[in-house]
């Protein structure tokens, strides 16, 4: 059983599958022609050991907008979406926003997997979307741990897993969950922080004066993209902790 894993709650079934099977099926239907979306969720490159509920983003011009779509893997992780209508698609995996309960953080919070075509009917075989929302974090600001700004204490981590080359970005939040201040985007696992307000910057300047509880999230997208555009991002669940000043 995967430790902190938890299921999207978009149209959640109340039974779990049993064995191989049939691949599930989706719950949503698309207009006109039509055709299939397949793969396979793994952790840490192994059978996930529980059926995972599975939701869909569809291009519409501009954005990736959430369909309201959803499918369950088997505990082997296959799954498939069916009855879809031509266009661009990118599959994801969300725990809703859940917190971290434990030091053992081996898994994403949320997980939008790289845009694929999804064509007619007849003109090639349907899209198959692999990938891995395993991520042995080994946070040195442990959860409920404590951080000191201006110090030697860093945000440090492991690299997500399957995910060679990604950029990664540091959140940290209030109480509210409210952003306080969030690093630049860089390949490296390592961020110190002046205990400042800012956005995307490893040198904040705003003023801030927070201590006590506090929450933060490593963000990672595919290097060249943007978080929330077509290649591959997420971020852990969040983790709570104490600042120290």
């Amino acid at each position: 059983m995967l430790k902190h894993l938890s299921v999207l709650t978009l149209t959640l079934a109340m039974t779990a599958l049993s064995g191989c099977g049939n691949l599930p099926l989706s719950t949503g239907t698309g207009a006109g022609d039509n055709t299939s979306l397949l793969g396979r969720v793994t952790h840490l490159g192994k059978d996930p050991g529980q059926d995972l509920t599975l939701g869909l983003k569809r291009y519409d011009g501009a954005t990736f907008q959430k369909t309201g779509i959803s499918t369950r893997s088997n505990r082997q992780g296959d799954y498939r979406f069916e009855s879809l209508s031509p266009g661009k698609y990118q599959v994801f995996y969300d725990d809703q926003g859940e917190v971290v309960e434990s030091a053992d953080v081996n898994t994403v919070g949320a997980y939008v997997d790289a845009a694929v075509q999804v064509a007619t009917v007849g003109s090639g075989s349907a899209p198959n979307v692999n990938f891995d929302v395993g991520w042995d974090l080994s946070p040195t600001i442990k959860p409920n741990g404590s951080f000191r700004p201006g110090s030697a204490d860093r945000f440090s981590f492991s690299s997500k897993y399957g995910d060679a080359g990604a950029e990664y970005q540091i959140l940290v939040a209030d109480t509210n969950k409210s952003s306080v201040w969030s690093s630049a985007w860089t390949t490296s696992s390592s961020f110190g922080w002046n205990g400042n307000r800012g956005s995307e910057t490893n040198s904040p300047t705003g003023s801030y004066s927070g201590t006590g509880s506090h929450f933060y999230q490593v963000k990672f997208r595919t290097s060249g993209t943007k978080f929330g555009g077509e290649g591959s991002y997420g971020q852990t669940k969040w983790i709570p902790f104490t600042l120290v000043r």
